[in-house]
């Protein structure tokens, strides 16, 4: 039954999408995102599924947003060129320094940097998908920020 309600959604769910986000593409991934999770959560759903997606397509793009722009601020940040380069291959040159800092991690560290960094997960997000508790998360995050900002400022002090 809900399959069918989600299927007859999805125009509706364009539309709702079609608000927060800039591409076609973009939105079609909010939509699949929120009929994933709408399923998934479905004996959970109480009250017009329209609300319910429409609520959950804001949730999703405003977090989407957050993380683009927390990315946006880490790569913006002068402290991340260390002052080494001063053209346009220090984005380049830094990137490839973070990953190589990144994959000394150990593994646990490593995968909450990737899911919170690159995938765009929030800490929520993140525990729930690896079954840790939020705190875990934000432990292992913090020791990883501060392996990485030690062995970046060893490297180039």
């Amino acid at each position: 039954m809900l399959t069918a309600d989600l299927e007859g959604c999805r125009a509706y769910m364009m539309t709702v999408a079609r608000r927060y986000t800039d591409s076609r593409d973009d939105q079609e991934d909010v939509v699949q995102e929120v009929m994933l999770h709408s399923w998934e959560n479905r004996a959970r759903i109480r009250g017009r599924l329209e609300n319910y997606l429409a609520v959950s397509i804001r949730h999703l793009c405003g977090a989407r947003a957050k993380a683009s722009a927390r990315l946006e601020t880490v790569y913006a940040n002068e402290d991340w060129t260390f002052g080494v380069y001063s053209d346009k291959t220090s984005k380049v040159v830094d990137r490839i320094v973070l990953r190589d800092a990144l994959d000394r991690l150990p593994a646990d560290e490593r995968r909450v940097v990737e899911l919170h960094y690159y995938q765009d997960m929030t800490l929520a997000e993140i525990a729930e998908s690896e079954h840790w508790h939020t705190d875990t998360i934000v432990r292992r995050l913090r020791r990883a920020k501060e392996q990485m900002r030690m062995e970046l400022q060893e490297d180039y002090t």
